[in-house]
């Protein structure tokens, strides 16, 4: 599995936040493996379950884009800082620990 975080927008332009976080675990303990997995799971049914996961509409908030990828299947989550869904918010402060830009 691979995970890919593209983080836009924001109060400043910060060069840095323009490279994604990338987080490959295909040769990754199982337990991370299957950490990671089911926080995957669980936005993934998040997203699904919520009628409208519409991002914010302010002006200054960031857009998170969550690339999920699992061999040929590829789902893409997309939210923002004023309406964080919460399985959401698990998955990107675990991409943000583990991750690599």
């Amino acid at each position: 599995m691979r995970i890919e975080l593209l983080t836009e927008g924001g109060f400043a332009a910060i060069p840095g936040l323009a490279r994604p976080t990338v987080l490959e675990v295909s040769h990754a303990e199982p337990a991370v493996r299957d950490e990671l997995s089911g926080l995957a799971d669980a936005a993934l049914a998040e997203q699904r379950n919520t009628a409208a996961c519409t991002p914010s509409n302010a002006r200054d908030a960031r857009r998170y884009q969550i690339t999920i990828e699992r061999g040929p299947a590829r789902d893409v989550l997309v939210a923002s800082d004023g309406g964080l869904p919460p399985a959401f918010g698990k998955l990107l402060r675990y991409l943000r620990q583990h991750g690599q830009r």
